[in-house]
């Protein structure tokens, strides 16, 4: 009899939990995604015409001119900034920070969601050391053997890995939370920190000396 009543109680949690195709089915959702592919294309096709463009000249003079540039900035609080926005892209960070996103989407029924966010996760890395071939970029402390950096590390400087990590995941994220968050505000304040990381990462590389 326990055992019955315990399969009744189950039973109605896994009916009562909303499943993936619950959180995506509403309109304005898919409104929204729909807009913001449309949107990620153009940028991603100028980002990739501007790449090309500034690695068709001399890139040393002008990584050079960028980091002389950054390295005359002196102002403690964004210095702080850039830190903290950086964290998150160490590790353990970024395992303690995503896998327990993942599961909680899978948990929710979002199964693609799920899969989508632990594939923009795996994927980091490969991306970073194909690109890392192809770019062949020295470190900026190196260059400008003067020029403060939070910490020196190895490999080269371009790409940056904490850059395409979070494009991908954090990029992803925001994309879930754009569509699949209904209410207004939640949506604008769960969107706020991720696309604020997203803007700062590239900065705070920069800034911090490491790219």
């Amino acid at each position: 009899m326990g055992r019955g009543m315990a399969g009744r109680v189950r039973e109605h949690m896994r009916r009562s939990m909303p499943t993936g195709e619950d959180w995506c089915r509403h309109h304005g959702g898919q409104q929204r995604g729909k807009v913001t592919l449309h949107l990620l294309l153009w940028i991603l096709g100028v980002g990739l015409i501007l790449l090309i463009l500034i690695t068709l000249g001399d890139r040393q003079a002008f990584d050079l001119r960028v980091a002389r540039f950054l390295g005359d900035i002196e102002n403690p609080a964004l210095y702080r900034v850039m830190v903290v926005v950086s964290w998150f892209g160490w590790q353990p960070q970024v395992v303690l920070i995503s896998v327990p996103l993942v599961v909680l989407l899978f948990a929710r029924g979002l199964l693609p969601e799920s899969a989508g966010l632990l594939r923009a996760l795996l994927i980091g890395t490969p991306v970073y050391l194909l690109l890392a071939l192809l770019g062949d970029r020295l470190r900026p402390y190196i260059m400008i053997t003067a020029m403060p950096t939070y910490r020196e590390i190895g490999g080269v400087s371009f790409p940056s890995g904490h850059v395409i990590n979070y494009v991908l995941f954090c990029g992803f994220l925001a994309y879930l939370t754009y569509t699949l968050v209904r209410h207004p505000a939640a949506r604008r304040a769960l969107l706020a920190p991720t696309l604020a990381l997203l803007a700062l990462v590239g900065p705070s590389r920069a800034y911090l000396g490491q790219h």
